[in-house]
Order: structure tokens, then C-alpha cells, then sequence
């Protein structure tokens, strides 16, 4: 008789890891079913980050915890260099390379992977969020 076994993908596994370490996340991902060696298979995730401050009364509104786009974790982009087993995180803002290669080391080691940090723009993208 044969057997059943189940599996999650290793996507869902590191969007639900990332979440519970309190990142903000978003999965992209486009044509699964193409190989990953086909340059329009794709999965990554844009990681935000909130830095925590005091909230201000700024402009007639209150302004609370700034929110950034600060990353790009990468698990599968061919024409980057990013495949199974060898992920790439790129880092929106040089003020996060730090904390993006300290995170670098947490995957390796959690996913058993190599994680490449790569700085890709000198400021990061602010998240103005809808504030009411």
C-alpha cells in the first residue's frame, strides 16, 4: 500500500518564521510552476521594519512609529543569482545593513541556506501610514 505525506512550502515556512520574529511581510511570487531554472520563476518577500519612538502630535495629527520598506529577502530569482539554497536579502538603507546581516545569520541557520546581504540604495522608503 502506498503512502500519504503532506508538506508546506518553504515560502509559507519563512513568511510565518519571519512574522513571528515581528518583520511586516509581503510574498510575491509568479509563474510556480515553471522550473527554477526559467528566468520568470520568482519568490521573494519586501520585509518592513518599524522603528519604535515616542508618537508626536505633528501637522494636526499623531504621528506614530515610523514604518520602512527596508529589505528584499529573495528565496528563488535565476537571474540573481538566487535558488534553492542560496538566498539573497537586499537591504533598502545603509543604516539596516547591520541588522539585515544579523538576520542573514538567523536564516542560515534556521533554513540551512546561504544568505548573501547586499546593500542596494543609500536611504530607505518611508511607509507614511494612514493616519486618522
Amino acid at each position: 500500500m502506498g503512502k500519504v505525506t503532506t508538506a508546506e512550502a518553504k515560502h509559507l515556512r519563512v513568511g510565518q518564521w519571519l512574522k513571528q520574529k515581528g518583520y511586516g511581510v509581503t510574498t510575491h511570487g509568479g509563474n510556480e510552476n515553471l522550473p527554477d531554472s526559467n528566468p520568470g520563476s520568482f519568490c521573494y518577500f519586501d520585509i518592513r521594519l518599524t522603528l519604535l519612538g515616542p508618537k508626536q502630535f505633528l501637522f494636526f495629527k499623531w504621528q506614530g512609529p515610523s514604518h520602512y520598506n527596508a529589505a528584499e529577502l529573495y528565496l528563488r530569482l535565476p537571474r540573481i543569482g538566487a535558488r534553492d539554497g542560496n538566498w539573497i536579502i537586499h537591504v533598502i538603507g545603509r543604516r539596516f545593513v547591520e541588522h539585515f546581516t544579523e538576520l542573514a545569520n538567523e536564516l542560515s541557520r534556521e533554513f540551512k541556506v546561504n544568505v548573501h546581504v547586499r546593500l542596494e540604495k543609500e536611504e530607505p522608503d518611508e511607509i507614511v501610514p494612514n493616519m486618522t
